[in-house]
């Protein structure tokens, strides 16, 4: 099987566009495991918060079979996996409400979303693949990615708005400005008062020399004044 990806940093989640867009529900399901679902001791080592052979939240065995592909999904390792995210399974109720959504939703792309989890003899979780159905049967080679320790931390560490506001792809529209005063919405309640009337240079310097000669004018007039008041006085 091919080399698996391994995602360390949120905007490797995002670029591969795993969970998006709505109906889809990986990223919302990925936020609750990092979150709720798994915890990290003082080693290190990643430990469920509830045993996922007992079925809680929908979990079941993945038993990595040979696929259509003629291959296997994951490593072929002598552990065994666990899946999560499948909204019609028995238990899946027990899922928080923002990864379950809307119940019209939990078929095609809306259910399409997985966790895949690895558990080695001890009980700890090993690996964290997150992964996507390509049919109602197979998993996508394709769109199987390896998560990260690291990752999983920085997850842990968000509230669930900021994850999904650094994770979805965000397609704004760009603004478009209607010159023709005509159309401009009734309820517009802000008038446009635009740029100030525009004043040359030259107009400006012209204003200024004349402050100036007046004032020169003034200055003139008073020495003047001046003079003409001591010859009086001393006549």
């Amino acid at each position: 099987m091919p080399r698996l990806e391994t995602f360390n940093e949120l905007a490797h989640l995002r670029d591969s566009g795993f969970g998006q867009p709505a109906p889809r529900h990986g990223l919302q399901l990925l936020y609750w495991f990092a979150h709720d679902y798994v915890r990290f001791d003082y080693t290190g080592c990643m430990i469920p918060q509830y045993d996922p052979t007992d079925g809680g939240f929908g979990f079941k065995p993945f038993h990595n079979r040979i696929d259509d592909d003629d291959d296997r999904l994951l490593p072929n390792q002598n552990q065994p996996y666990y899946e999560v995210g499948n909204l019609n399974a028995r238990y899946a109720n027990e899922l928080p409400p923002y990864v379950r959504g809307n119940s019209n939703h939990h078929w095609g792309d809306g259910n399409k979303d997985r966790i895949i989890i690895r558990l080695d003899p001890y009980g700890y979780i090993d690996r964290v693949y997150v992964t996507e159905h390509e049919d109602s049967t197979n998993f996508s080679h394709g769109c199987t990615y390896r998560i990260s320790q690291g990752l999983l931390r920085k997850i842990e560490n968000m509230n669930r708005s900021h994850f999904l506001q650094v994770t979805e792809h965000h397609h704004s529209k760009p603004q478009v400005i209607n010159m023709n005063p005509q159309s401009r919405p009734t309820g517009f309640s802000q008038s446009y008062v635009g740029p100030p009337p525009y004043q040359s240079s030259e107009s400006s310097l012209c204003e200024t020399c004349c402050v100036v000669i007046l004032a020169a004018f003034v200055l003139i007039v008073l020495f003047l004044f001046f003079i003409a008041s001591m010859k009086n006085k001393y006549q």
